[in-house]
């Protein structure tokens, strides 16, 4: 497939100078018994000149064009050798937000629960399903993101990855959301089971709402850093 962006100036200058080719090789045929200036142009028109010069032209544009190739290919090679740390924790929490997306749907099978403030306390009540089944589903829910996670987001995050400030604040919530703890068992806290099945359906919810903008800020970054090393290799 041909590379328009770097390559359009060496094809635009052999397209040049294969019409001036043509016109020149066509010039007596087309402009006999004419005497126009135009066809007097025509056929003293030094066609050979015209090409030889433009398709070394595009010889040199070539080089040039294989140069900016390069340049940006070993650009992010580094890059990448840079960043590989930082596309192994996208990877992980495109992985942590598939796996909240089906807890999630086994959350909102079990059942239905919310949260009111009685007095400055927190209150939380089922409003459909069997309470077995959402202390069961949220259980499982916040022991199966643990145990996915594996404490690796924490590693990552004391880890010196260099990434712009809005990941580390993004991996902070990641966190919160996986090592999210149930409230104490008491009665002012209303329903126990609501309690956990609300806690649970609040870090799946978090997780599966900021994963996808840790990505975009990672290859925003990436995207950042070749440019840079592009532009420094130039000058």
């Amino acid at each position: 497939m041909l590379n328009i962006k770097n390559w359009w100036p060496v094809y635009l200058t052999v397209l040049v100078a294969a019409l001036s080719t043509i016109w020149g090789i066509t010039a007596d045929i087309w402009g006999a018994g004419c005497s126009t200036v135009y066809c007097n142009i025509g056929r003293k028109f030094q066609w050979e000149t015209m090409s030889a010069g433009l398709l070394g032209l595009a010889g040199g544009l070539s080089v040039i064009s294989a140069m900016r190739r390069q340049i940006e290919h070993d650009a992010i090679k580094q890059v990448h050798a840079r960043m590989v740390d930082a596309f192994s924790l996208v990877d992980h929490i495109e992985s942590l937000e598939q796996l909240a997306s089906l807890l999630k749907q086994n959350l909102e099978k079990a059942g239905k629960s919310e949260l009111n403030i009685v007095s400055g306390l927190a209150v939380y009540t089922v409003l459909s399903g069997d309470t077995s089944e959402m202390d069961k589903a949220a259980s499982g829910a916040m022991s199966s993101l643990r145990r996915h996670d594996n404490n690796y987001l924490e590693t990552q995050r004391n880890s010196h990855l260099d990434l712009p400030p809005q990941c580390y604040s993004i991996l902070d919530m990641l966190k919160s959301a996986v090592s999210r703890q149930f409230p104490q068992n008491n009665r002012r806290i209303g329903n126990y089971s609501a309690a956990k099945h609300y806690q649970a359906m609040q870090s799946v919810t978090t997780i599966i709402r900021i994963a996808p903008a840790f990505k975009q800020l990672v290859l925003a970054e990436r995207k950042r850093r070749i440019s840079d090393l592009m532009n420094w290799n130039r000058d």
